[in-house]
């Protein structure tokens, strides 16, 4: 929550400093497009903790997963010149969707199209499914009480298998 917060403050400080018209006929897509932006940050952000054996390795992967999100997205560089390669890895990263999402919103006015909503689900689908998996190592991290702990996991585990049906309801109903 904290996270989305600050997102969409700075982004919402940013537009108004730049003077960009915020999309008033959308305002419901705005925020949920950087609900899912940030659910996607997360689980990735959980898959790297999980893959790195040190903080060091942790460090190296975050800079090289900010790298190839800020080349190989479309925000700096448009995607249709790129090779066969470069094309899997900026439709495997969640900010591609979602920068054309933001584009499509805050540049043109228009609503975000369905398939950029169906790709990010299902982009941010396996993400928060690891997210809800991996978080019970946490609870023992803040030295919960075992017998909670174990109640905890249990339901983490239990919505993960939710999570999907959810999320593909919510984003074919609403758009």
């Amino acid at each position: 929550i904290l996270a989305v917060t600050a997102c969409g403050l700075v982004l919402t400080g940013l537009l108004a400093l730049l003077r960009v018209p915020m999309p008033a006929a959308h305002p419901l897509q705005y925020g949920l497009l950087m609900v899912l932006l940030v659910a996607a940050a997360t689980g990735i952000g959980f898959l790297v903790s999980t893959a790195s054996a040190t903080d060091s390795q942790a460090i190296q992967l975050t800079m090289l997963l900010l790298l190839l999100s800020i080349f190989f997205t479309g925000f700096f560089l448009p995607i249709v010149g790129f090779a066969l390669p470069a094309w899997l890895i900026a439709f495997l990263l969640p900010m591609t969707p979602a920068i054309m999402g933001f584009r499509d919103l805050l540049l043109w006015g228009e609503g975000v199209p369905r398939s950029i909503w169906i790709w990010l689900a299902l982009l941010v689908i396996p993400l928060a499914m690891l997210a809800l998996y991996v978080s019970p190592k946490a609870l023992v991290l803040m030295e919960v009480e075992p017998a909670l702990a174990a109640k905890t996991a249990a339901f983490l585990h239990a919505i993960m298998w939710g999570l999907p049906a959810f999320t593909l309801f919510q984003v074919l109903r609403n758009f």
